[in-house]
This record gives C-alpha cells, structure tokens and sequence, in this order.
C-alpha cells in the first residue's frame, strides 16, 4: 500500500484547473440533444411545406380539368403528384377524394411520420 503524501492530496483539492473541461463535458450533453431536436425539427418542418406545395399544385392542375369528372381529376392530381414528389416524400401514404364533379380535390396524407436522423425518436 502506497503511503498518500498529505500535501499532494490538499493541493489536489484545491486545484482549479480542469473544472472548465467537466463543467463543458456535462454542459454539451443537453446542448447536442437541443441541437439535434432542432435540425429533426426543421428536416420535419421542410417536409411538411413540401408536402404541401406539391399538394397544392396537383389539386389546382387537377381542379382546371374539372369538367373530365372525378375518376379523370384523381388520375391527373394522382400523375401530378407521382411526376413533382421527391424520393423519401413518396413514402407517405397519400389519399385523393374529389367531389362535386371534380370541383372539389382534397389530397392528403394520413401518416407523414418521418424516421429523426439525430435523435432518433
């Protein structure tokens, strides 16, 4: 057994030099989970108005053929969407309802749930 020197343990206890390491150690722990959140959030977010945009599009490409009736408004807001969404944005289920002799197009998705790459929720 080693005899500990009595002046070597007080100075070590003393000693202020690595508390910013530790303190920075614990610190980034919660602040690369934030930042994390936040790019999962934005990639979610981009999605959606996306999403949104090519929706958008294919019900008023679809609407102006309105008088072709419902079964030709879905295949024209179906070829819309199948020829503008891009790769992992074809993953979501999508669901086309007209009504009202094609006048009315509502496209939509049920589940746009998307895998986070950071965090992984």
């Amino acid at each position: 057994m080693a005899i500990i020197d009595r002046n070597k343990l007080t100075r070590f206890r003393q000693d202020l030099g690595g508390n910013i390491a530790i303190t920075f150690a614990l610190a980034s722990i919660p602040l690369f989970g934030t930042v994390g959140g936040a790019v999962d959030f934005h990639r979610a977010a981009r999605d959606a108005a996306e999403l949104q945009g090519v929706f958008d599009a294919a019900s008023l490409a679809a609407a102006r053929q309105h008088a072709l009736g419902d079964a030709a408004v879905k295949a024209i807001a179906q070829n819309h969407l199948d020829g503008h969404l891009a790769g992992h944005l074809k993953a979501y289920p999508v669901r086309i309802e007209t009504s009202n002799g094609g006048r009315t197009i509502r496209i939509m998705t049920d589940d746009a749930t998307m895998p986070t790459a950071i965090l992984g929720v």
